[in-house]
């Protein structure tokens, strides 16, 4: 992802690759004790929720751009394997309306439901409780590139070694607001 002077975002992506990755079997891989399902070929999203959920593995599913894709079957499927789901307020109209079902279905068909929405907030969901956090207040934003990636394994991270929900969303929060205030590798000068 690519990110001009005005913060538009620009996507370049060749998905070759991405057509053999349906045959990675997670199952070979005794040590994983954690993970997350990103965007990725959506069989191979499914495969690899399948793969999780039978080796007991904590993971996030995290659908991003490619939900659209999956059908009314799949997401129940998911809904009965997946744990965890990480979603930003769109997406999480999305899986509703394709799953048929309503928000508070939603929340109870996961463990924990994490929503985003951008720089306003974060939520986190157990039935019935809910954590809310605003946003770290970041002035000089540098580069919105990679922030969603930084909260999810900062939760991640923080989850797994057993802090509170307020704690993991903190700690997600703040990866996030130093990704964001970060100019990294991948820059461009216009010509």
């Amino acid at each position: 992802i690519i990110t001009d002077a005005w913060n538009n975002q620009i996507t370049a992506f060749y998905p070759g690759a991405s057509g053999e990755s349906k045959e990675i079997a997670l199952t070979e891989l005794k040590w994983v004790t954690l993970g997350i399902v990103s965007p990725n070929n959506p069989l191979t999203m499914l495969r690899h929720v399948r793969d999780l959920a039978s080796m007991n593995v904590w993971f996030f599913f995290d659908p991003g751009q490619p939900l659209s894709a999956f059908s009314k079957e799949q997401l129940h499927e998911i809904m009965g394997l997946a744990p965890y789901l990480i979603v930003n307020e769109y997406e999480k109209d999305l899986f509703c309306k394709i799953a048929g079902i309503g928000f508070d279905d939603l929340i109870m068909s996961f463990e924990k439901v994490v929503v985003t929405l951008g720089s306003q907030w974060v939520e986190l969901r157990e039935w019935p409780e809910l954590s809310k956090l605003t946003a770290n207040t970041v002035e000089d934003v540098l580069d919105p590139t990679g922030a969603g990636d930084a909260l999810r394994w900062g939760l991640l991270a923080w989850l797994y070694s057993g802090k509170s929900r307020v704690e993991s969303l903190e700690q997600g929060q703040g990866l996030a607001a130093l990704c964001i205030k970060t100019k990294w590798t991948l820059e461009y000068t216009a010509v």
